[in-house]
């Protein structure tokens, strides 16, 4: 994989960019998953029903889904790392601060807040994956970061058993902001600024552009379509599923670990 030279220059190995990248985006999908085994341990931690903590998963996507645009503008008129890098570091704070939720409604809230700022790592992530690549290598670098999206949705309840064995509910919550850290970590040592240089058009002036010729293309509407009906189906399998296996049909927390990472 050939790196393009951004302004500046880099000097630091693509290797370890690839892999600061990786976990910027992995640490999004992780951050959901690793939390479901715990949803039945913290409802009965707070004395509520599963459905109000389950509000962690939903609330979570809902700001994930927020905050993509104005995190792309952000990098787009500020400069890719230095947003990404403070956006990254904000999603660790609100991890930790899910942690120390007096109630459900507070672990809600900071949970939406968390994948608010975590929209960052997924938009900005690919940002610089073209940034730093050009031709077939961005396709293949973009690929690599998709697939890494899948791979944390299938390790990531096992983790989260793990963690609430040995820290009860808070466990997987701070876990969560674990490889946030380590990918804000990775970002500060091996990532340079990789945005080109300034753009003639306004962030909103773009947005308009691509919106407009989004909605010309039909091929691209039935694509997002479809895609949105797929991760729809996923979602609730994820918010549900531990409250049908583990509450239900007393599935143990790796029976229901292997389970889910094989639906996934």
């Amino acid at each position: 994989m050939q790196r393009r030279s951004p302004e500046g220059g880099s000097g630091q190995p693509l290797g370890m960019q690839v892999v600061a990248l990786a976990c910027l985006i992995g640490s999004t999908a992780f951050a959901v998953d690793v939390s479901v085994p715990a949803i039945p341990a913290t409802a009965e931690h707070f004395r509520t029903d599963p459905g109000a903590v389950q509000l962690t998963v939903g609330l979570y996507l809902l700001g994930y889904a927020l905050g993509q645009i104005p995190m792309g503008f952000l990098a787009d008129y500020l400069g890719r790392r230095k947003v990404v890098v403070s956006l990254m570091s904000l999603f660790v704070i609100a991890g930790l601060l899910s942690t120390m939720a007096p109630t459900v409604e507070s672990l809600v809230a900071v949970r939406f807040i968390q994948g608010f700022f975590g929209a960052s790592g997924a938009v900005i992530s690919r940002a610089i994956a073209r940034d730093i690549t050009e031709g077939r290598d961005t396709t293949r670098l973009l690929s690599l970061l998709t697939s890494t999206t899948g791979v944390a949705m299938v390790v990531a309840p096992a983790i989260g058993v793990l963690a609430l064995n040995a820290f009860g509910w808070h466990g997987p919550f701070g876990v969560s902001a674990l490889l946030g850290l380590l990918g804000v970590a990775l970002t500060s040592a091996f990532l340079p600024e990789t945005m080109p240089a300034p753009r003639t058009r306004s962030p909103g002036q773009r947005f308009l552009d691509g919106f407009t010729a989004f909605l010309g293309n039909r091929q691209s509407i039935v694509g997002a379509l479809l895609v949105a009906l797929s991760f729809t189906a996923l979602i609730s399998f994820i918010t549900k599923s531990s409250e049908i296996y583990m509450l239900q049909f007393g599935v143990g927390g790796f029976a229901f670990a292997a389970t889910f990472a094989t639906v996934s």
